[in-house]
């Protein structure tokens, strides 16, 4: 946890009055004056919907100790006040300090997909050997990185992973500018926030400017098995692959993998190779892992030490977990979704042997392609009728696939749509009462994980 001084704070660019107590010092922060709890600075936000400004005294009288914002207000004794051109600008710049002041090495991960289930892989795999600071959740945002430097970073820190996520242009290139990465690596580029960034090839333009505040020796990792970011790879010369395919620099295969023993990959790069044991099943988190693993390499650690910890590594929370409820599986993926991510879980889905059956969310933040992307999935889920019994189509858009199933006569009674996962929650806890696996997939919006984290609530009462 940091401790930022008065005096630390005023020579960080942007400052334009200090008013009040001048010998305070901070060590937690806070951007919203309802949940403040005593001691925070409090940072007034100006948003196109909201100003911060406006809230200022309320985080005073809450408890804060000091606030930074535009406005001016008259202080009683012991509060600080911290004029500035701009909140944002200003926390940036506090972020980017304390970066500077520390001899941390900067690895930041990027990607359509899988950017927090990497970077929990990747911090899990080097905590046992360097001190390192992780961002807080998925505070990948352009307040949620500094902000997460802020309350979370530590004294001493030897490595810090950072999660770079953007639904605009220049989110991405301002927080990269702003850490200074060492290695920085695009994990995949899928169909998601289009409804933002337009296209595919916007989506890959936003995802590159994470290479924007690269140190002049840093390093660029790239997934191979990706087709648009073995594409990026043609421009940059510093590259290194990694992943299944034919050319990777870090080269991977996949020796074994089933549900109740993981799977085994073999790792080589020319100079080392090793065998790793995990208790990784799912194809999306494998790909997370072997980015972990080639993060964790690029950085200089040991094959052997890799090994160690990921033989150890478990799912992270609503993200690929296997639950156990009654006599029934969960297989629960609920964290988010988005097309393809959606296809590999399903493949997976069908290695997993007896009664299954499949709770589908709908993914959001698709754009104007949203209702086309939505119906197509019901093409796919078509090919699963020999493997799974019924489908639950939950929200908004998912009732196009589902009524498009409806009309197939193998499928009529076998599909069932709900407006919302409070509407579902019933049915939900009655098939968890069948001798049966189910598959939890969908958008975080949709609020599938709330059903499973009550489920869970269950088995320990």
């Amino acid at each position: 946890m940091v401790k930022l001084s008065v005096d630390f704070l005023k020579r960080i660019e942007g400052v334009k009055k200090i008013i009040g107590n001048i010998e305070n010092e901070f060590s937690s922060f806070a951007f919203d004056s309802r949940l403040i709890k005593g001691g925070e600075l409090f940072f007034a936000f100006k948003t196109d919907k909201n100003d911060g400004n406006n809230y200022i005294e309320s985080a005073l009288k809450n408890g804060a100790k000091g606030y930074v914002g535009q406005k001016e207000i008259q202080l009683v004794n012991g509060f600080t006040g911290i004029i500035v051109d701009n909140t944002h600008e200003f926390l940036y710049g506090i972020a980017k300090e304390i970066l500077r002041q520390s001899s941390a090495k900067v690895i930041a991960l990027t990607g359509s997909a899988g950017k927090t289930t990497t970077k929990e892989f990747l911090s899990f795999i080097l905590e046992d050997f360097y001190k390192t600071f992780k961002t807080p959740g998925n505070f990948n945002s352009d307040i949620g990185v500094p902000l997460g430097i802020l309350e979370k970073f530590e004294e001493g820190t030897e490595v810090a992973v950072f999660e770079l996520g953007t639904n605009r242009f220049g989110e991405i290139e301002k927080n990269s500018l702003m850490i200074g990465p060492d290695i920085a690596a695009i994990l995949n580029i899928l169909r998601t926030h289009l409804e933002k960034l337009g296209s595919v090839e916007g989506v890959i333009r936003a995802k590159e400017e994470i290479f924007a505040g690269l140190k002049k020796d840093g390093k660029i990792l790239l997934n191979i098995d990706n087709e648009f970011t073995k594409k990026i790879g043609d421009r940059y010369q510093n590259k290194i692959f990694y992943g299944i395919s034919e050319g990777a620099n870090f080269s991977f295969k996949i020796i074994k993998r089933d549900l109740l023993n993981g799977t085994r990959l073999a790792f080589t790069d020319g100079n080392e190779s090793e065998i790793f044991q995990s208790n990784i099943f799912l194809s999306t988190h494998i790909e997370n892992l072997i980015a972990a693993i080639s993060l964790a390499k690029a950085l200089g650690l040991k094959s052997e030490k890799i090994k160690e910890r990921v033989k150890v590594l478990r799912p992270y929370i609503h993200r690929g977990e296997i639950i156990k409820i009654n006599n029934s599986l969960i297989l629960d993926d609920s964290y988010n979704s988005n097309p393809d991510a959606l296809k590999l879980i399903l493949n997976d889905f069908k290695l997993i042997e007896g009664k299954k059956i499949i709770i589908v969310g709908e993914i959001l933040e698709l754009g104007e392609k949203s209702v086309q992307i939505h119906k197509e999935i019901a093409s796919y889920l078509k090919k699963l009728k020999d493997k799974t019994e019924k489908i639950y189509f939950v929200q908004g858009n998912m009732i196009y696939p589902y009524e498009i199933l409806r009309k197939d006569k193998e499928w009529t009674e076998r599909v069932f749509f709900y407006d919302s996962y409070k509407e579902f929650r019933e049915r939900f806890f009655s098939l968890l009462k069948e001798n049966v696996s189910i598959l939890i997939k969908g958008s975080h919006g949709t609020n599938l994980f709330k059903l499973v984290e009550e489920a869970k609530d269950g088995i320990k009462k």
